[in-house]
């Protein structure tokens, strides 16, 4: 299975759908900081699942959780936008989530991220508003591979 990785497109309305063009993938993860962008790009993409949590620019929204934990593929992703983890200081409280998630996604620094501790990731996507986002490909044996990617 193939995820986009999405986070902070802050407006950028275009660069979101030439990503999802581009990718075609078959889920999207959205980490916030204008969970609007991703609601209308589901409306639009209306065949691919989209996974949405709220950032703190999302101080208007809602209806979306804060944090979420999914299953793909066998797979426990935790969703967070990062802002209650204090990511923009260090990933240590971050880094504890991974005794509850294979994969732990965040946003809110602006900043590509990747680390691996044994069999567990923490990912940051970077920015889309900089042309940044990351791909993630589930395969059937549990097989992990991510991804960081540019715009153009």
């Amino acid at each position: 299975m193939k995820i986009l990785v999405i986070s902070d497109s802050h407006g950028n309305f275009k660069d979101f759908y030439d990503v999802c063009i581009k990718e075609s993938p078959e889920a999207i993860i959205f980490l916030g900081d204008l969970t609007e962008d991703a609601y209308e790009m589901s409306s639009i993409f209306q065949d691919v699942k989209f996974y949405i949590v709220r950032g703190n620019c999302d101080y208007n929204d809602f209806r979306t959780e804060d944090e979420k934990i999914i299953e793909i593929k066998g797979i426990k992703i935790l969703l967070t936008h990062g802002h209650m983890y204090q990511v923009k200081r260090n990933y240590r409280l971050i880094s504890a989530k991974l005794k509850c998630a294979d994969i732990v996604l965040f946003g809110h620094t602006h900043a590509q991220y990747l680390e691996k501790k044994e069999n567990k990731i923490l990912f940051n996507p970077g920015a889309l508003i900089l042309g940044e986002y990351g791909l993630i490909k589930i395969e059937n044996n549990k097989q992990i591979k991510i991804k960081h990617k540019n715009l153009g």
